[in-house]
């Protein structure tokens, strides 16, 4: 008997987003002053979830059929930032900037995949953990020159 992946049936890649929004917005105030900001938004990208569990040795095993049939939960989220440009002079020979950056502005904690494990509360059921590999505002300060 031959073995085939998902029985032969077709499924979703790892890459597929039926939904893929990028909302960008950019202000410039004079010459020295510019503000962004960058909103993203994607449907969770196809996982394979548990569809059965079976007991092994005393441990909870869980039991994967079909490939790609599930999704983890939608992805967003919002960058700010601003860059001072220095005034243009003479005497130097060259242009700078400083840019404000922040990452992640609301703190979204975007799920990079699903664990399940055994619950430490009731050992004959099992628990999903959503694992996010960032969850916090990240801050970043650049400092750029032309010449």
């Amino acid at each position: 008997m031959e073995e085939t992946l998902n029985d032969g049936d077709f499924f979703p890649s790892d890459y597929d987003r039926t939904h893929d929004v990028s909302v960008v917005s950019i202000y410039d105030e004079g010459r020295q002053w510019s503000f962004s900001a960058t909103f993203n938004f994607s449907t969770g990208r196809p996982v394979t979830l548990p569809d059965a569990k079976y007991v092994y040795d005393g441990v909870i095993v869980p039991n994967f059929s079909k490939r790609n049939q599930g999704r983890l939960s939608d992805y967003h989220r919002l960058d700010l930032s601003t860059t001072y440009v220095s005034r243009k002079s003479l005497e130097r020979k060259f242009k700078s900037s400083w840019t404000f950056s922040i990452y992640n502005v609301y703190a979204r904690r975007n799920a990079y995949s699903y664990l399940f494990r055994q619950s430490a509360l009731d050992p004959s059921q099992t628990e999903t953990i959503r694992y996010s590999v960032l969850g916090t505002i990240i801050p970043s300060v650049s400092y750029n020159f032309k010449f």
